[in-house]
């Protein structure tokens, strides 16, 4: 059972685009009037990066919440293409709690 879980984890914190795929997508979203669907997607990555984070048991929880802070920094030039801004429930993340929750998983 453990061994599954541990898979399902994986798939889990493995998902996403690459930055040229992301970026080459974002840009056909934008300029084929679908915006909108450029920022759910941006987000999407954006947060399956932080959850990557997350995921990495041998970071500290400090080294976590830096990583997350520049990943969030990083992803806002996705953000100011598009004319909005990061998700404040990604920038106030508690990094720490969902760290320890995730942990508690295992």
């Amino acid at each position: 059972m453990s061994n599954d879980l541990e898979k399902m984890k994986l798939k889990i914190c493995n998902r996403g685009l690459t930055n040229a795929q992301l970026s080459k997508r974002v840009l056909e979203l934008k300029y084929t009037g679908q915006g909108d669907e450029a920022k759910k997607l941006v987000d999407q990555n954006l947060m399956l990066d932080v959850f990557n984070f997350i995921c990495d048991k041998e970071a500290s929880i400090e080294q976590t919440k830096e990583k997350v802070g520049k990943v969030v920094t990083w992803y806002e030039k996705y953000y100011k293409i598009l004319g909005s801004e990061a998700p404040n429930e990604l920038k106030e993340i508690n990094v720490g709690k969902v760290v320890e929750e995730y942990k508690s998983m295992a």
